[in-house]
């Protein structure tokens, strides 16, 4: 017959066929990882639906589904690694293409074999294991104070790497803190610290937030798996926060008045809590003459405490005294009785403008002693001491005089109110001082008082001046013997003679002398 013309028919019973196979790099793929395997076809071949290979890991069986190449004879499969795939040993390929309801067929519709080679993938590792928290140890039960660490250990059930600066979130009464990330990279235990900070406070205990905020850092294992950052409460009730210092609520001074030397001014500090005293604090004054200090006295335990200043010979201000702040600690402490927190030591200055001191003492500045004379029987032997302020005078204050014949006194006799204080002896019989009477160096007060308008007692002693020309005589001549004339008859005109012996030089102003009782002695 007649040849009808076949050159268009053509005949294709040559099924496509999978010539090679590769798989990506040997390497430990983790979480979201793409390892891809190429199927090299003997032709073009089409693909419809999603054909896939089987991977049996040590986890499980897994997929790599196709992703691109239909059309052309390389062929491309893919598996994306997910949470908790593993394999420790190398992935297993399966030799068959899995059709997954799917087909690969040449141009012509011929169906592709589906059996090929299985390349090497011994050296394909999966780890698709996150690291998780299995615990987290939180700090021991008990309040902590301002510059205290809270320490919390975060357990991992690998070893994670950290970079940047992870931290956990803290609620607090007073809000929310942090504690940063602070050792513990390339270990499965990571430390957390947060140190209490001033106005922090928690009295019904911390809460901590359950989920480490990474901060812009990370958290990974070794092959780079993002670690799961959730965990358990490890329990933080009896976990308290005292960051509140205490502080100066006010100063109470002591009442308006001028205060003199011995006396004692108080001021009462009021914290805002109870607190504990050690050691010697205390309160800087300024006076006019000087910086005192007002120590502290009592009152630890509680919420006040009471500063003691006591004024002192030469402490002086007229015009109000200056409190300084703050209270100079004076290497004790104050603190929070009950966390141990440092107090805030800055106040608020009261008003002492009418608080004033009078700690001068009045002094003499000069004695004025009697003129240089002989003083007999009844006169005045006066003395001035002039005090450099005015001084009140109580009782009978006295000078000691020493003469060769004892010693008497000089009392008080005026000047009170004044700065001029006078003192007055008079001679009486049988004082008797030749050679300049001494004077004593300081008043006698004799029970009596010396003190200035705000009641200092004034300095007694003095700088004696030079008595040498005040000289006492009231010592009385008396006769110590009579010698009469000799025994015989005298006539008219003879002198009978009489030598009256005194126990002194005495000056006769009289021209008789009368003997009371004549004796009458060899008369014929």
């Amino acid at each position: 017959f007649s040849d009808p013309g076949t050159t268009l028919v053509l005949v294709d019973g040559v099924e496509p066929s999978v010539t090679a196979a590769t798989a990506s790099a040997d390497s430990t793929y983790k979480i979201t990882d793409n390892i891809d395997f190429t199927l090299s076809f003997s032709e073009l071949v089409n693909i419809t639906g999603t054909p896939r290979l089987t991977i049996n890991l040590d986890s499980g069986i897994v997929y790599a589904d196709y992703v691109s190449g239909s059309g052309s004879s390389n062929i491309v499969f893919r598996y994306i690694v997910i949470t908790n795939d593993l394999d420790t040993d190398g992935l297993f390929l399966n030799g068959t293409i899995d059709l997954n309801s799917g087909t690969i067929q040449s141009g012509n519709g011929n169906d592709s074999t589906l059996t090929f080679s299985q390349p090497s993938t011994s050296g394909l590792l999966i780890d698709g294991i996150e690291p998780i928290i299995s615990s987290v140890t939180a700090p021991s039960d008990d309040a902590y104070m301002i510059g205290e660490n809270l320490d919390f250990t975060v357990s991992f059930n690998d070893t994670v790497l950290v970079t940047g600066a992870p931290r956990l979130s803290i609620v607090l009464d007073s809000g929310i803190v942090y504690a940063d990330y602070l050792s513990g990279s390339n270990s499965a235990n990571l430390i957390f610290r947060y140190t209490v900070s001033n106005l922090e406070n928690d009295i019904n205990g911390i809460a901590l937030n359950t989920t480490i905020d990474l901060n812009g850092a990370t958290i990974k294992d070794s092959n780079a798996n993002n670690a799961t950052l959730t965990f358990s409460d490890p329990g933080t009730a009896s976990i308290f926060v005292d960051g509140i210092q205490p502080s100066i609520s006010s100063v109470t001074p002591a009442a308006d008045q001028v205060y003199f030397i011995g006396q004692t001014v108080d001021f009462s500090v009021n914290f805002s809590e109870n607190i504990d005293v050690s050691g010697s604090p205390r309160i800087m004054i300024t006076l006019g003459s000087g910086t005192v200090y007002a120590d502290y006295l009592s009152g630890t335990g509680t919420g006040s405490l009471i500063f003691r200043y006591t004024v002192s010979s030469l402490d002086n201000d007229t015009n109000g005294i200056v409190l300084n702040s703050p209270i100079d600690l004076n290497s004790g402490t104050i603190l929070d009785s009950n966390s141990g927190n440092t107090a805030v030591l800055t106040y608020s200055v009261p008003n002492t403008s009418g608080i004033d001191i009078d700690g001068i003492i009045p002094a003499v500045s000069s004695v004025t002693p009697p003129s240089n004379d002989t003083y007999i029987l009844g006169e005045s032997i006066d003395f001035s001491l002039i005090y450099n302020d005015i001084v009140d005078v109580t009782g009978t204050p006295r000078l000691t005089l020493t003469l060769a014949s004892g010693t008497v006194y000089a009392d008080y006799l005026s000047g009170s109110g004044t700065n001029t204080i006078n003192f007055r002896y008079t001679i009486t019989t049988n004082d008797l001082d030749t050679d300049g009477i001494s004077l004593g160096t300081s008043v006698d007060l004799n029970s009596g008082t010396l003190k200035d308008a705000n009641l200092n007692d004034a300095d007694t002693t003095f700088a004696v001046p030079s008595l040498v020309g005040v000289l006492v005589d009231a010592f009385i001549p008396s006769v110590s013997g009579i010698t009469p004339p000799s025994n015989g008859t005298y006539k008219i005109s003879d002198n009978v003679d009489f030598n009256v012996s005194f126990t002194e030089f005495i000056v006769v102003s009289l021209s008789l002398i009368h003997i009371s009782e004549p004796t009458r002695l060899g008369m014929i």
